[in-house]
């Protein structure tokens, strides 16, 4: 192969990527204009832009993926925290881990319906089925919201502050995703 030739195709190439990557960049901070905590969804979705189709759909689909990730990960840590503690620090935070148990199961259910209308992109297979699911998305992620309240509100037994201060980051953060990912579905799903 001629080398300007090979030359031409690489970099031809090379800004298709970078033009792909910059439409991305762009769906998010367009679409995060919509959410209440809008530097946490750019942050939290930028690691994702070169995976993004260039739909809105996929973005909501990925924000619920990354809301399952992070719940996860503060379920986990408050599972490990709670085994310090015997006292009314340790109910406080059992109380607490029930509560992101049951917050984690909802994202997971949100995201497998959200995978659903993700594949289906329109009601082509019927609106009220179409409509269901994403009634069911909006239902799951707004309990998830007062799931993580009610364990928020668990932290005032925690008499370590720093811990207490720790834990309520993080599930301030989940806080912030879960409403983040619950406006981009109702942009989206919302209006079809």
């Amino acid at each position: 192969m001629d080398s300007s030739l090979m030359l031409t195709t690489t970099i031809s190439v090379m800004w298709l990527v970078v033009g792909a990557a910059a439409a991305a960049n762009e769906l998010i901070i367009n679409t995060c204009n919509c959410t209440q905590y809008q530097e946490l969804c750019r942050q939290s979705l930028a690691p994702y832009a070169r995976l993004l189709s260039n739909k809105p759909s996929h973005l909501a689909y990925v924000a619920v993926r990354v809301t399952m990730k992070d719940a996860k990960n503060v379920f986990g840590y408050v599972q490990e925290l709670k085994a310090n503690y015997t006292n009314i620090a340790g109910g406080a935070l059992e109380d607490c881990a029930e509560n992101l148990d049951g917050l984690v199961d909802q994202i997971r259910d949100s995201l497998k319906e959200t995978r659903w209308l993700f594949a289906a992109n329109k009601p082509s297979q019927g609106v009220d089925d179409f409509h269901f699911h994403v009634s069911n998305v909006q239902t799951w992620m707004s309990a998830a919201l007062t799931d993580e309240d009610t364990c928020a509100d668990e932290l005032q037994y925690l008499d370590e502050p720093l811990i207490r201060s720790y834990v309520a980051n993080r599930i301030s953060r989940v806080q912030g995703l879960l409403s983040n990912a619950l406006a981009l579905i109702n942009t989206y799903y919302g209006n079809i």
